[in-house]
């Protein structure tokens, strides 16, 4: 058996990992954390969220103020790249995670 090569077999189905030669290293980019946390103190059914990401993030992540992850709601990206709005049925607080 080709000792690069680990055939991991779990009960449900077969896996295989071909683990090969690292490539070279890539250039290091520009720093950015490329994520933004909103904090909703008051209630309310929309959120309107200043991010200053400079895109409109795929990732967005609500929760409640028990932590709760919320996934019933509305966006929409405002054509700045900077801001978004959430909208919801109800009024909640919470926090919104977004990249």
């Amino acid at each position: 058996m080709d000792d690069r090569v680990i055939i991991v077999t779990p009960p449900e189905q077969p896996t295989i990992a071909v683990i090969g030669i690292a490539g070279p290293k890539g250039d290091p980019g520009t720093a950015s954390t490329g994520a933004f946390v909103h904090t909703q103190l008051i209630p309310a059914t929309v959120w309107t969220v200043e991010h200053d990401l400079g895109f409109n993030p795929a990732g967005i992540t609500v929760v409640d103020t028990d932590n709760y992850q919320l996934d019933d709601f509305g966006v929409e990206y405002l054509i700045d790249g900077q801001t978004l709005r959430l909208t919801f049925d109800i009024a909640v607080s919470g926090a919104a995670y977004l990249s």
